[in-house]
């Protein structure tokens, strides 16, 4: 499965090997190794690679066998311990297990290796009860006059493994090597005779399928701390739908109960739901049976199962069921079937599909293709004599893993359905269909509104945008996926809590274990050919360039079509862009992140870095490589481990990223380059930083902003990393905070462009109200560089925003002309989203309001685009006031309060405050007086917090209003005077008239 040169197979992609190989070859390599290996062997041409795999190891050991050995002659022991162990063998092998080795008196079975299901964990745990089982019935081997009869010790556990061959030439064998098999070991040492000890991970992976006892925290010969571990008592009951909320599928619900409404009136009705594993089949089917239940439907559930059982026996619960409603009375149901001179069915052939022991023994003088008819003839005869006492819904869950005697069975319930039952068919194939019409619900993935709803109920929290949009693309729209999802980003510190939100702190890239084995059993069934080329395209990425897979696989044109079409029509890969010229699909896109997170995560490190340098070479003969292929190298080089190759890739492609507003990207790459800057280039670690921290403060990330600029500023960084310490101050709402790290950087005299300090300084200065020492500020920085460069175009910008301020709009316009011309051939465009917000602003000033609105709403699509937190909540603020001029006070309160909702989520206090206030201030406007005041109660305490006088004083001022307005006079001029206080104090005697009014009429 390789892609790289170095391993000892023909090539990074062999050619399709004839799977049939040489009869008498494949049965001796499973004589020796066990089928599954064997035929990963014959299917592969060679020796498996090396993997990392997600097992379920059970362990399992005979106790007595010492003594046994003590008294019996080694083949006498050969005769009773083989016997033994083959028969443990077969149970392995009947859950689809893997016997890795024997040990003496021992045995290690694994789940998921070589070959994945879904349900591993499920199968170990089936077969360790089984086991047990099989135990007991052997105990006849033993002879007579034994010191103690042969019991079994079982220890199960489930985690990550590396599966490999080991050995030489003339031996090798297949193993895992993986904290997960020592357990399972430990486990088995502690458990008493004829019990099986789980650990945590296995348990938390079958969910109420088995029935446990928890045994509180064990100590483990060979850990440091005592582990949790579970006494498996049995099977469960647990159906198998998923837990949570039934979202998205209001549709397929309303049509359901049309066919429920139905079969009430006497039709029979069969619908198929059909979906992939996780898209809420089950869910739907359980919901629509509780439906059924509460207008006394009997409703009757089959469900298939992971293992080879004998025939029919997945229709046992209708037998069963119909035989309870005719003989509601009787305690043994068989018997009051023979006793019953008008029985709608034959005992024998009832006693055979319930399972009563020695009932078919009376069916051999008949052929077999006769008692198969009497069989199907019979099972439908019970669902007719139980329909005919009401309606019944028949619910067949996961039929594709029903005995092909039940499903021959329900095929002909389908081609001939039963009046008054509806049967509801839950599959994973949308193909299937009968001679009859059936209706078909094919479960698509949910939207994103769908999806929001998941994780909100998941978390409780409201997530946000990025978060949700995170779990939509990991997901897929699958409900399943999307839980598990959420609930790995949580168990991995992913989340955060802020303000009744949660945000998303990192991506991810892990696959939860929950998930892994569905995705891994539908990888471990491509072709070996196809497999290798899925783990080089993983590698390259989610979205893989056409021309790049041929060159690293090493394959034709035709030969790579033809591995892609297998993993298309696996749902692996989809086609992306075609070229318009030639007809040709340039790129594939995997379907599913988890899946190609799942093909790299398989990939052990060493061959990992060998793939990615594979790429990296490819890349780089690249001539004249555009921005993607910059980004595609950088990431490759720094991937195979050529940190000092791959800096300076991921310098340009960082820059090119933040140009585009990219800030994912540009996080990743710039977070890359920091980490190899502190390898290989220490001396480019301030300036590095710096970018990193710059990024993370216009995405609201203060406190990572924060150690970063002051690692820059302690590694003798310029002014920049001063500058943005105090951004992230100032944005804190820390006003004090923010110019005494200014005075300080004015005494450090850092190199670099100090306009950039002057620039902060007059931010603070301004928010704080004191804008003549903002203008003054801005004009001294104005007069130390190039005027026309992009760091003027920001002192042009805080310009503008205090001249608005102050009335001078003529003034304004012109800088904040000159200011955009200045970021734009700077190539600013997070300055420009700032121009943007502040040129809407002045334009709502002078009473320009559509072109205020264009232009916010334009510096707000952009500003989104790019996750700048604050520009996005100063856009909504300043399209509330363009709102409120137009007397729309209900379009202004909506926009305040999603402003207040971005400044909530990235943690801008100043900001949240002048939201919080002007809702309230539109809130007084529509008459609701108690939310206005509690609102704007909260909107004071936080603009006295931070220092805001400007937003403090228009608080004050609607509190007086609203004290007014419900006949508090003296608390309305206490407040209008505060209002006065605060406005006078920044300079805007102009703007204190309202209240000064205010206050005159309620002084006396």
């Amino acid at each position: 499965m390789d892609a790289a040169p170095a391993e000892p197979a023909a090539g990074p992609v062999d050619e399709p090997v004839d799977a049939d190989g040489p009869d008498a070859l494949v049965e001796l390599l499973r004589g020796f190794v066990g089928r599954q290996v064997a035929d990963r062997i014959t299917l592969e041409g060679g020796r498996p690679a090396e993997e990392r795999r997600l097992v379920t190891a059970v362990f399992a050991d005979l106790s007595g066998f010492t003594a046994l050995a003590g008294r019996l002659d080694a083949e006498d022991l050969q005769g009773v311990v083989d016997p033994v162990l083959a028969g443990l063998a077969r149970v392995v092998g009947r859950y689809d297990g893997h016997v890795e080795k024997f040990a003496g008196d021992a045995l290690l079975a694994l789940f998921g290796a070589p070959v994945a299901h879904e349900d591993d964990a499920a199968r170990a745990l089936h077969a360790s009860l089984d086991m047990q089982a099989e135990l007991s019935g052997l105990t006849g081997l033993v002879p007579d006059g034994s010191a103690a009869p042969l019991r079994l010790h079982v220890g199960v556990s489930t985690g990550p493994v590396v599966a490999r061959t080991v050995g030489w030439t003339a031996r090798m064998d297949y193993a895992v090597l993986g904290e997960s098999v020592v357990l399972a070991q430990r486990l088995q040492t502690l458990a008493p005779a004829g019990q099986v000890y789980v650990g945590a991970s296995t348990r938390a992976l079958v969910g109420e399928e088995f029935v446990f006892a928890d045994l509180g925290e064990l100590s483990v010969r060979g850990r440091t701390t005592p582990v949790p571990a579970f006494r498996l008592l049995g099977r469960g009951t647990a159906s198998g739908a998923e837990g949570g909320p039934l979202v998205g599928r209001e549709t397929e619900q309303a049509v359901l109960a049309d066919r429920l409404d139905r079969a009430r009136a006497g039709e029979g009705v069969v619908v198929r739901v059909s979906g992939p594993p996780g898209s809420g089949k089950s869910r739907l089917l359980a919901e629509v049976g509780r439906a059924a239940r509460v207008v006394d439907v009997a409703v009757v559930e089959l469900l298939g199962a992971v293992h080879a059982q004998s025939p029919y026996r997945c229709l046992v619960p209708l037998v069963a069921t119909a035989l309870q409603h005719r003989y509601p009375r009787a305690e043994d149901g068989l018997a009051a079937l023979a006793a019953d001179d008008h029985a709608p069915v034959d005992p024998q052939l009832t006693a055979v599909l319930v399972g009563r022991g020695g009932a078919d023994d009376a069916l051999h003088p008949r052929s077999p293709d006769l008692v198969r008819r009497q069989l199907g003839t019979a099972v439908r005869a019970w669902l007719v004599d139980l329909a005919a006492r009401g309606p019944v819904m028949l619910l067949a869950d996961g039929l594709q893993s029903f005995d092909t005697a039940s499903a021959e069975v329900l095929g002909q319930l389908v081609d001939d359905p039963v009046p008054g039952v509806l049967l509801c068919l839950g599959t994973r194939d949308a193909q299937e269909g009968g001679s009859r019409e059936v209706t078909t619900l094919r479960l698509a993935g949910l939207g994103g509104s769908d999806v929001r709803e998941l994780v909100t109920a998941e978390l409780g929290p409201v997530p946000d945008d990025r978060l949700v949009a995170h779990v939509a693309d990991r997901g897929q729209g699958n409900p399943l996926m999307v839980r598990e999802t959420v609930r790995q980003l949580r168990l991995e510190g992913l989340l955060e809590e802020r303000h009744g939100f949660v945000r998303l702190v990192a991506d991810a890239h892990s696959v939860p274990a929950t998930l892994e084995g569905l995705l891994a059993a539908r990888l471990d069934a491509l072709p070996p050919a196809a497999a290798r080329v899925a783990t080089v395209a993983a590698v390259i990425g989610l979205t893989v360039p056409a021309a790049l897979l041929r060159q690293v696989t090493g394959l034709s044109v035709d030969d790579c079509a033809a591995q892609v079409a297998a993993l298309r029509a696996a749902d692996v890969l989809r086609a992306g862009p075609v070229d318009g010229a030639s007809g040709i699909v340039t790129s594939w896109r995997f379907e599913n992140a988890l899946v190609r997170d799942l093909l790299v995560a398989r990939l052990t490190a060493r061959r990992r870095q060998r793939v990615h340098a594979r790429v990296a070479d490819a890349l780089a003969a690249v001539e004249e490589p555009s921005e993607e292929v910059v980004a595609l190298l950088a990431e490759h080089l720094y991937l195979a481990g050529d940190l000092a190759g791959a800096l300076p890739w991921l310098r340009r492609a960082a820059g090119h990223a933040r140009r585009l507003l990219a800030q994912d990207s540009a996080v990743l790459a710039l977070s890359r380059a920091v980490e190899a800057a502190r390898t290989v280039a220490p001396e480019e670690l301030a300036e590095l930083a710096t970018d990193l921290a710059d990024v993370w403060a216009e995405r609201g990330e203060h406190a990572r902003a924060r150690e970063l600029y002051g690692e820059a500023r302690r590694r003798g960084g310029d002014a920049r990393p001063w500058a943005g310490e105090a951004s992230v101050l100032r944005r804190e709402g820390r006003y004090a905070d923010a110019l005494a790290l200014l005075d300080e950087a004015d005494a450090a005299a850092p190199g670099g462009d100090v306009r950039l300090l002057a620039n902060e300084r007059s931010w603070a200065l301004s928010v704080s109200g004191d804008l003549e020492g903002a203008v003054r500020t801005l004009h001294v920085g104005l007069d130390a560089g190039d005027p026309g460069d992009g760091v003027a175009g920001l002192l042009l910008l805080q310009l503008v925003r205090a001249e608005t301020l102050l009335g001078e709009l003529a003034a304004a316009r012109e800088h904040a002309a000159r200011a955009i011309d200045d970021l734009e051939r700077a190539g600013d465009r997070a300055g420009l989203c700032t121009a943007f917000r502040l040129l809407g602003s002045l334009q709502q000033t002078s009473g320009e309001l559509d072109a205020a609105e264009e232009t916010l709403t334009e510096g707000l699509r952009l500003a989104t685009q790019a996750g700048l937190m604050e520009e996005m909540g100063g856009c909504r603020l300043n399209l509330g006031l363009v709102h409120a001029d137009r007397g729309d006070h209900r379009a202004a309160e909506d926009a305040y309060r999603l402003a207040g909702v971005v400044f909530e989520q990235a943690g801008i206090e100043a900001g949240r405050a002048m939201a919080y206030g002007n809702q309230a201030c539109e809130l007084f406007l529509m008459g609701e007086h108690d939310r206005s005041r509690t609102l704007a109660v909260r909107a004071l305490a936080l603009a006295e917090q931070v220092g805001n006088q400007l937003t403090a004083a228009d608080v004050h001022h609607t509190l007086g209003l609203v004290a007014e307005a419900t006949g508090d006079r003296a608390t309305a001029f206490r407040e209008a005077e505060a209002a006065v206080a605060g406005f006078e104090r920044a300079g805007l005697a102009v703007a204190a008239g309202p209240s000064r009014a205010l206050a005159e009429r309620c002084a006396s």
